[in-house]
């Protein structure tokens, strides 16, 4: 801390009214919390769905990475396929060997089986299961490359100007990014274009191959009136969630991008919607595009302006339209990401497309999303308590393969290394356990179960051979 000087007085000692000045300015400077703006990662936005008015905008247009918040355009696009005949909730997919090598989150299907489309939408709701997206990919493309730059033109369709999707599960790839009005953007078009099968994120748990999982979104049941959508976690891009709340004919979609735990992230996002369900419109239904109207001639009235506000903005779809720039964020190797800067509002908004035209009666409803809103004071998101950690051995030794971000990415850890059928931890007792570190928390994940240091050495020792960071410890 760099020490301030002040006048002096004819003795050269400091007057005593100084020190007490200077005492009470460091003292309320750490009272003051950390406000979301010194959180790179952070963005959130909140959006009336009846109306698309903006009701909270926070770097709402800054790139971000969206993690799982993916595999929403990847059930958008099979939604597509359903909807289209070409694809049943009965057929069967196979899964290749690439598909099968996705690192964890995962339900762990093997190459060369099948899987059932419906039963992939829930292992992608729930679990968020990345082999399961790369099968997908593969079965609707050939490829997953092939699926992402599907996935790309399809965000550009339906009014998405800053998102390129590389994968279709959300792993860390520097080149896929997006930015919260994006994936409002994408909540509320899969919502109005495929509303029957939009009931599936609302999906608490999945049985399959003699194992449950529960949706990650802790949200359900939880929050009256939300019945989805998705949540999302990397490194890069810390906590996200994209939510759909509705109460009494009132109808929000949110997102919280950059939450630095699940619980914080989670507390954000309820408060965003407790605070904000109040200014939505009650209204039965979302108004849709009538038919034979080319969503390129479709301008829908700009709301007119209180004192005060931002100018709104109409989205409009137009094949000819040039892809906006963004600065992408730092790549997943790097542990902060800078935010781009937000991009100035416009009073008319023009989403690309690079696919070529369709029949209007064809064409996704492109949701009307406002740039701008009524002011609203910055929020907060600091950290928060990790999710319960498992009960923690306290005797004999133990291993240490890594420290971690979060719970869920502990375990993830630990299901890796069993994933690699190493001998010496084959009759372990795998576990997690919270610390803290020059005042930031980590997730360590161990395996205990080892009479002696020289046996969890050579267990270390077996590791390392797999690519594990490892290290022996005495509990």
């Amino acid at each position: 801390m760099r020490t301030h000087e002040f006048p002096t007085i004819g003795n050269g000692r400091r007057p005593m009214a100084f020190f007490v000045i200077a005492l009470l300015f460091v003292f309320g400077m750490t009272q003051i919390p950390t406000p979301a703006a010194a959180n790179p990662k952070y963005a959130s936005m909140v959006v009336d769905h009846h109306t698309g008015r903006v009701l909270h905008s926070r770097h709402a247009d800054a790139s971000r990475f969206p993690a799982s918040l993916t595999k929403v355009m990847t059930l958008y696009i099979l939604f597509d396929e359903m909807k289209a005949g070409r694809i049943k909730s009965s057929d069967r997919m196979r899964v290749s060997t690439r598909a099968a090598a996705q690192p964890p989150s995962k339900i762990w299907v093997k190459a060369g089986s099948t899987i059932r489309v419906d039963s992939a939408i829930k292992a992608l709701v729930t679990k968020s299961a990345n082999d399961v997206a790369t099968v997908v990919a593969e079965h609707i493309s050939g490829s997953e490359t092939a699926f992402a730059k599907r996935m790309t033109r399809k965000a550009r369709q339906i009014g998405m100007r800053r998102t390129t999707f590389k994968n279709a599960s959300g792993l860390p790839n520097s080149g896929q990014v997006t930015t919260a009005r994006d994936m409002v953007t994408m909540a509320r078009s899969i919502m109005v274009n495929h509303p029957g099968y939009y009931r599936h994120f609302n999906t608490r748990s999945f049985r399959y191959a003699g194992r449950t999982y529960r949706n990650h979104n802790r949200l359900l049941g939880r929050v009256s009136g939300v019945d989805g959508i998705k949540t999302g976690y990397t490194r890069a891009s810390g906590f996200n969630l994209v939510s759909s709340r509705r109460v009494n004919n009132k109808h929000i979609v949110a997102v919280v991008m950059g939450g630095r735990s699940g619980k914080s992230r989670n507390a954000h996002m309820t408060n965003l919607l407790q605070r904000h369900l109040g200014s939505a419109v009650a209204r039965r239904s979302v108004p849709r595009v009538p038919p034979g109207v080319a969503l390129a001639n479709l301008q829908v009235p700009v709301p007119e302006r209180r004192p005060g506000t931002a100018p709104q903005a109409t989205i409009v779809a137009a094949a000819t339209a040039p892809t906006a720039r963004t600065t992408a964020p730092a790549p997943e190797t790097t542990s902060e990401v800078t935010s781009a800067s937000a991009a100035p509002a416009q009073n008319v908004i023009m989403a690309a497309s690079s696919a070529p035209q369709v029949p209007a009666a064809q064409q996704d409803v492109v949701p009307t999303v406002p740039v701008g809103g009524e002011p609203v004071a910055e929020n907060r998101d600091g950290p928060a308590p990790f999710e319960p950690a498992d009960a923690i051995p306290t005797s004999g030794w133990a291993i240490q393969i890594g420290a971690v971000g979060s719970n869920d990415e502990a375990r993830n850890l630990i299901e890796m290394a069993k994933a690699k059928s190493v001998p010496a931890i084959r009759d372990t007792t795998a576990f997690t356990e919270p610390t803290v570190k020059n005042g930031e928390t980590f997730v360590r994940a161990r395996f205990a179960g080892f009479s002696s240091a020289r046996q969890a050495q050579n267990a270390c020792r077996q590791m390392k051979k797999q690519g594990f960071g490892c290290f022996a410890i005495s509990l």
